[in-house]
């Protein structure tokens, strides 16, 4: 099929046919039926309409976010030549630049005129196209998507968080003609405020054309009425943004990391035969692990633009793992859009299960209100302190890779807000330390300081400082990006501990209806996941929670209640999410006082330009022992976020011990990146994250009072008599290099050493064995000084050798402690 018209601007009133043979008017009212996504219905013709939400004008001139140039509006994915908004991508007369047309039996294939098209991609008018996500040719060439919608699984369907009405996609929260649902008009000057017809917007919403919105995070209307998002840009504290790593050229975002039009910066083209690999025109072709598409060096595993194949996009909120578009850990494809089933009214609890009139989604089942410590909005049982697209208020969108915290829209750890995009500013050569600060040509962004080269163990990705071996975004090689769940370690894509990757997806077996016990065993209707087997009951102590059966005190993404999530490097415990010990929670953020440079022995006080954060104080320089890692002073031999060196994080499930990133010896279990000894940690009693409640302990696992002779210091069972951090009275710590002796500091006897303000034998301890923070393997202990096995006879257990027939601390085995007043004999407790 052809359409000559194909490549210039759209006017409102064109009339755009569609084949007849593709029965779109039956899969509308197919899928419209089971209200999952909404399909634009084109039975002989009908006019170009836009997103509406009752405020802007029906005239759309592009199938996505749009651009202007002067008074032409043109797509994400477009640029403007000649007066025409066209695809550089995929039109033959303007391949990969203006005025650049490809030869009689040429096609252009993206972006570069070639001799057929690459594979998955189909040829419509001299362009290669993906039927599957082309929205002017969705399913067939020339069938165009239009009232608003996109193309996704080869259909037309509605976004997230729109509802097919009539022939346009609305916003069911906002729209004023159909506030609520299809049909309801707010009337008598009133407007449409979280689906209800109101006198006046809520709080933080501003009244566009009777539509309230919230300006800091609507496309359509981003930081005042009408301003409306284009070129790929979403709306982020008000601006118009593109995402991380992506840079506006020409009013489009790109990544100059790999555009062959745009190579390291805005209009430097690479030739034919080169390609751009790191923000450099090459003509080695792509590194290991990429794969050219177009002149740009992918990850054909991870890239949402080129997933599986070049060309190949991921629609419908699904994005790239293994190959495969998937929806994100948590959320379900119903017909073509992902969908979280826990609180969507079309899809409660399974696809198509839609909820009455009146009623709400929560926790994956129809009521007439929402749980405990979540809040309706739009008919989504939603948790407002971590939703990120109902962040403190309803409506209010966090963007630019922002995460709802605290009900407040922050970057995660070690990013910034820089032109209302999260980015690294330890790495990025583009705001090196800080928001702005370029690193010179040549130079390179190294733990948030311009430099020469990078450090040992980094690799330059584009002018960005990373660690390959745990950097999720470049694990394994620059560009090599971790599915979402996922984490880096070894330069290899893991899943974390207790948890499978099905389909490119994360997830927990033992808890996940989709995939309860295996990769794609999916529960019945009705029943739950409980320990990998599908029940119609959750046993005791455990609760339903949109078909998973959870531990409201232990689990996070349902903490004290289902659908209340914990953030900001929170854990559940006891049901509450709180921060691990040692930590603060300073603006819904967990962070160390004691190094947090922003955040200095307080919330909210920060160190001065060139100071350093060390013990809660702000100094100059760094204590011996310490290392200034972005302004914290931290031991690189313990710290799991710089282990070894400034940046290097240990993955989860490691600990950080000497330096290198590994498992926790014998005794000790990983919690939060720390080998704690859950047997005696308060805040991990008999496992990680439970904590025990104000004015208890943890003693053998269990919460309870200290026995006779140990006092209780910040939850831990200590002797004032011996340790460094509580001489004497708790929170009396001893100077660097002392020890605790009788309640008072004093330096060490002869042939012993102060470790961390503990007096040891550097011959025979195993955590620090020759010298201070030199831990032996497990399995080994020390001896005069070096790592080795024990003798026979003896066990190694919490690295020390001892004999479990007569050990009252390991009594037959490693960490079994005979009660008060027995004693072990023959490996027994007697």
């Amino acid at each position: 099929m052809t359409d000559p018209d194909m490549h210039r601007l759209v006017e409102p009133n064109d009339v755009v046919h569609a084949p007849p043979d593709l029965g779109r008017f039956a899969r509308l009212r197919l899928v419209a039926a089971l209200g999952v996504v909404s399909l634009v219905a084109a039975c002989g013709s009908r006019p170009i309409l836009g997103p509406r939400d009752g405020s802007v004008s029906d005239d759309v001139r592009s199938m996505d976010a749009d651009v202007t140039d002067g008074s032409l509006t043109c797509g994400a994915g477009e640029m403007s030549c000649g007066g025409a908004c066209v695809n550089p991508d995929t039109d033959p007369a303007n391949c990969g630049a203006c005025g650049r047309g490809c030869a009689t039996g040429e096609v252009c294939n993206l972006g570069r005129c070639s001799g057929m098209c690459s594979a998955g991609l189909e040829t419509c008018n001299g362009g290669c196209v993906d039927l599957r996500s082309d929205s002017a040719n969705c399913g067939a060439c020339g069938n165009r998507c239009t009232g608003g919608a996109t193309c996704s699984a080869g259909m037309c369907a509605c976004g997230a968080g729109q509802t097919l009405c009539g022939d346009g996609c609305v916003n069911l929260a906002s729209d004023p003609n159909n506030c609520g649902g299809c049909g309801t008009q707010c009337t008598g000057g009133q407007v449409c405020s979280a689906s209800t017809c109101a006198t006046s917007c809520a709080m933080g919403l501003t009244n566009c054309g009777g539509a309230c919105v919230s300006t800091d995070g609507d496309d359509n209307h981003c930081g005042a009425c009408g301003n409306r998002c284009g070129g790929g840009t979403s709306c982020a504290a008000g601006s118009c943004v593109c995402l991380a790593g992506q840079t506006r050229c020409g009013g489009t975002c790109v990544d100059t990391q790999r555009s062959a039009n745009h190579c390291g910066t805005c209009g430097n083209a690479c030739t034919a035969m080169q390609v751009c690999s790191s923000g450099m025109c090459t003509t080695g072709g792509c590194a290991t692990g990429l794969t050219d598409c177009g002149g740009a060096c992918v990850d054909v595993q991870s890239d949402s633009s080129n997933c599986g194949s070049c060309g190949v996009r991921c629609t419908g909120g699904q994005a790239c793992s293994v190959g495969t578009c998937v929806c994100s850990p948590g959320q379900r494809l119903c017909g073509a859009s992902c969908v979280d089933v826990s609180s969507d009214t079309m899809n409660c609890g399974a696809c198509g299960v839609a909820c009455s009139a009146g009623q709400v989604c929560s926790a994956g089942a129809c009521s007439g209100t929402c749980a405990t410590g979540l809040t309706s909005c739009a008919g989504r049982c939603v948790d407002l302190t971590s939703d990120a697209s109902n962040c403190g208020r309803c409506g209010n969108s966090c963007g630019g890779g922002a995460r709802c915290v605290a009900s407040r829209c922050q970057c995660g750890v070690g990013q910034a807000l820089c032109g209302g995009t999260c980015v690294a500013v330890y790495s990025d050569p583009r705001n090196c330390g800080m928001c702005g600060t370029v690193c010179p040509a040549g130079q390179v962004c190294n733990l948030g300081r311009c430099a020469a080269a990078c450090g040992a163990g980094q690799i330059n990705c584009g002018g960005a400082c990373v660690y390959t071996a745990v950097d999720p975004s470049n694990c394994g090689g620059c560009g090599i990006a971790c599915a979402a769940g996922a984490f880096c370690f070894g330069g290899r894509c893991q899943c974390a501990g207790g948890q499978t990757l099905c389909a490119g997806v994360c997830v927990n077996t033992a808890s996940d209806p989709a995939n309860c016990g295996a990769c794609g065993t999916a529960c019945p209707a009705g029943q739950a996941c409980s320990a990998g087997t599908c029940a119609t009951m959750c046993p005791a102590g455990t609760t339903n929670c949109a078909g998973s059966c959870v531990n409201p005190l232990s689990d996070g993404r349902n903490c004290g209640g289902c659908g209340v999530t914990c953030t900001g490097g929170t854990s559940c415990q006891a049901g509450m999410c709180r921060c691990a010990a040692g930590q603060t929670l300073c603006m819904g953020v967990c962070t160390n006082t004691q190094t947090d440079p922003r955040n200095c022995g307080a919330c909210g006080t920060a160190c001065s330009t060139g100071q350093a954060c060390s013990a809660g104080m702000c100094v100059a320089m760094c204590p011996a022992g310490t290392m200034n890692c972005s302004g914290a002073c931290v031991n690189t031999l313990t710290d799991p976020a710089n282990c070894g060196a400034c940046g290097n994080r240990c993955a989860a499930g490691q600990a950080c011990v000497a330096g290198m990133c590994t498992g926790c010896p014998p005794g000790f279990m990983s919690c939060g990146g720390r080998c704690v000894n859950t047997q005696f940690d308060a805040m991990n009693c008999g496992a990680c994250g439970r904590a025990c409640a104000a004015g208890q302990t943890c003693f053998n696992g269990m919460c309870a009072t200290c026995p006779g002779g140990l006092t209780s210091c910040g939850g831990m069972c200590t002797s004032t008599q011996f340790d460094p951090r509580n001489c004497g009275m708790c929170g009396n710590a001893c100077a660097a290099g002392q020890t605790c002796t009788m309640g008072v500091c004093s330096s060490c006897p002869v042939g012993f050493t102060s470790c961390a303000g503990r007096c040891v034998n550097l011959q025979f301890d195993a955590a620090n064995c020759g010298a201070c923070g030199m831990v032996c393997p497990a399995g080994q202990m020390c001896f005069v000084g070096r790592c080795g096995g024990c003798p026979g006879g003896l066990t190694l257990c919490a690295g020390r050798c001892t004999n479990t027939q007569f050990d009252p601390l390991n009594c037959g085995s490693c960490g079994t402690r005979c009660p008060a007043g027995r004693f072990c004999l023959t490996g027994m407790c007697r």
